[in-house]
């Protein structure tokens, strides 16, 4: 990217604990990063770069400004991929409990996060960085309070769902292997 890092680069996201996440990374690197917490369309597809793309190129063209924006999708083989981009949608619609009981006959418990970024920038063609972490779903979800997936999601290196452990340990892990945020700061210098 030839930039003479002179502008800011917007993370559009309303999600305190993922601006944490890349404002160290980004702080790390010697790279300004902003949170903006404006209001996107967010189109519906099964395509998380799709999605991401659309909010991305929205706000850039909306603020005439380097725009950054995220999204990830939960990918369980045994599920035909279900719910892939639609993350949000079975988070409020399904309970853990619901989720264990359709994967009460799989064997194959594996589910992939893959988490998109898109950098659009005035005038320019966006760019797309991607991650994927392999974790598995848990036999019994987790009794402490987070979402649907928080409940049954057991991280690598975890031994129990992602709701059991701090938002440190959370946040801790998530910093390690976001290694997207580093891609994007590079790119960015």
């Amino acid at each position: 990217m030839k930039n003479s890092n002179t502008h800011t680069l917007n993370l559009i996201t309303t999600n305190a604990g993922k601006f944490k996440i890349a404002e160290q990374i980004f702080n790390e690197n010697d790279v300004k990063i902003s949170q903006l917490s404006i209001e996107t369309p967010e189109i519906q597809s099964l395509d998380t770069r799709e999605v991401v793309k659309f909010s991305a190129e929205f706000a850039c063209q909306k603020l005439n400004q380097p725009c950054l924006k995220s999204d990830v999708g939960y990918f369980i083989p045994a599920l035909n991929n279900f719910p892939g981009a639609l993350v949000k949608f079975a988070n409020q619609s399904l309970s853990a409990d619901n989720i264990l009981s359709i994967m009460s006959e799989k064997t194959d418990r594996r589910i992939f996060l893959r988490e998109c970024l898109a950098l659009a920038i005035p005038g320019e063609k966006t760019v797309f960085f991607e991650t994927e972490i392999e974790a598995q779903i848990a036999e019994k979800a987790s009794e402490k309070d987070g979402s649907t997936f928080d409940k049954i999601v057991i991280l690598p290196g975890f031994s129990s769902p992602k709701a059991d452990f701090s938002a440190k340990e959370n946040h801790d892990f998530f910093k390690q292997n976001l290694k997207i945020y580093k891609d994007v700061a590079d790119f960015w210098k």
